[in-house]
């Protein structure tokens, strides 16, 4: 009987031992955890920053693209109008022209009959001094 009872008390304490050591092993376990768990803890910060850094950002860019779109629409208009503004300078440039034209034709027209009475005129005036010797000549 003590034989089994030493037996016994050999067994429970090499249950004991085995015990303990689990109990450390799971302690050492838990540390490793909690360290992980701190670990991971101070990543989720780190990106929650990052996150709260980039919204941000993505808040300021999009303020400056709005912004942006604005004055692209107000720069597209001014465009627009500016090319009205071309087409009707063309269009008055196309009809100054045209009377340009007319108005050099009638000019060429009018040089014409200029040189055609500036020639009449020496005809005229050969005529009159060849008339005034004649009538020099009678008196």
């Amino acid at each position: 009987m003590i034989d089994t009872k030493t037996f016994d008390l050999k067994n429970k304490e090499s249950q004991l031992v085995d015990c303990e050591q689990e109990i450390i092993q799971l302690k050492n376990q838990v540390v490793s955890f909690q360290n992980e768990l701190n670990h991971l803890k101070s990543l989720e910060e780190k990106y929650r920053n990052e996150n709260g850094d980039l919204q941000k950002r993505i808040d300021s860019e999009s303020q400056r693209n709005i912004e942006l779109s604005n004055s692209i629409k107000e720069l597209e208009a001014k465009i627009r109008a500016k090319e009205d503004q071309i087409m009707y300078m063309r269009k008055e440039l196309e009809g100054a022209r045209y009377s340009n034209s007319a108005l050099l034709d009638n000019n060429s027209n009018l040089q014409v009959e200029i040189d055609s009475l500036n020639n009449h005129i020496r005809v005229i005036t050969h005529q009159n001094e060849e008339l005034t010797k004649e009538l020099d000549q009678f008196v």
